[in-house]
């Protein structure tokens, strides 16, 4: 794999790792902010929290851009299908609100804590075998973890502070100059080598984790080898991240859907229909023929049945988007 794919390929890795963390961080905000209204937060005036002060100014600025004789609840009450404004401004109310809901928790210990162990967990689980690869001893491989651990969360909350702040277009320089400091101090613990090495070891997470459940389905006498693992990972990400360099050559959006760990990459925004359907085919099949060069007769069957799986997940999915745009008035 070139420099280029594999770049793309750690920097796709590491946001879908960081929004599977953010997303079940948000998931559990939105439970324990299922009852509360724009208007309650609203309320709370001037004794409320810092960062739920911010998630009230990100409301504010948006009501003003509505109608005069509109807020976000009247709008909602008297259109039929809510306008793309009158969406984007309530995904933004709410992500400041979930937002907000996650730093009270990064600062409460007994939070801040469980949300360290949810992810030295969830890292654990990423990194297993990791520790062969780079040579490490049970306590060095504790010791990057912990510091991964405030990687992570530091990510987290650089993110949810400009998600409650209605002025933030992108994190300024003092976050990122203190996200980029704990970056360096795992480079500096690893050292360049093995840094670069966990990099490409991250950057087949996915993949490994699809090879790992292709071995879960073969009987014994078609388990896989350490070689034809390795060498499918990164055969499936190479496709992966070739799909989704020529797209973007094209002018056209990757969209990912994924069913258990196998993935399919399409042109999301495709002219029609059709098209975006055939680019899922295309890539599905690309994929195939790679596995044709590294799995045997059997162990490719079981491969393609699991490739035919994805597809019919797939396109109940696309029939269910086109129904979701028709409602909305939008069309791919």
């Amino acid at each position: 794999m070139n420099k280029l794919v594999a770049c793309l390929a750690l920097t796709t890795t590491g946001f879908g790792a960081s929004a599977y963390y953010f997303h079940g961080e948000l998931a559990a905000a939105r439970e324990r902010h299922e009852s509360q209204s724009v208007a309650g937060i609203a309320s709370n005036g001037a004794s409320a929290p810092a960062s739920t002060q911010s998630a009230k100014a990100v409301a504010t600025s948006l009501t003003t851009a509505l109608p005069p004789d509109q807020t976000p609840a009247t709008a909602a009450g008297t259109a039929t299908t809510p306008s793309q404004s009158t969406a984007e401004a309530a995904r933004k109310i709410q992500a400041a609100v979930w937002s907000a809901d996650l730093l009270k928790r990064l600062d409460d210990p007994v939070a801040r804590a469980e949300m360290r162990a949810m992810e030295l967990s969830r890292l654990t689980r990423e990194l297993a075998g990791l520790d062969r690869v780079l040579g490490l001893d049970a306590s060095q491989f504790a010791r990057l973890r912990e510091l991964m651990v405030d990687y992570e969360l530091e990510k987290r909350a650089v993110n949810a502070r400009c998600a409650v702040d209605a002025a933030c277009v992108r994190p300024g320089p003092a976050d990122m100059e203190e996200l980029n400091a704990r970056r360096q101090a795992i480079r500096e613990f690893l050292g360049d080598e093995n840094f670069q090495a966990m990099d490409q070891f991250r950057s087949l997470a996915q993949e490994r984790a699809a090879v790992a459940s292709l071995q879960s389905r073969l009987p014994a006498n078609l388990a896989l080898s350490a070689k034809q693992s390795d060498a499918l990972a990164m055969a499936m990400n190479e496709e992966r991240a070739g799909q989704t360099r020529e797209l973007a050559s094209r002018g056209q959006q990757a969209g990912m859907y994924g069913m258990g760990e196998m993935t399919i990459v399409y042109a999301k925004d495709a002219a029609t229909t059709e098209q975006s359907l055939e680019s899922a085919q295309q890539y599905a099949q690309r994929v195939r023929d790679r596995a044709a060069l590294v799995l045997n007769t059997g162990q490719l069957a079981v491969f393609n049945q699991m490739q035919d799986d994805m597809m019919i997940s797939f396109r109940r999915f696309h029939r269910q988007e086109l129904a979701r745009r028709s409602e909305t008035g939008k069309h791919p």
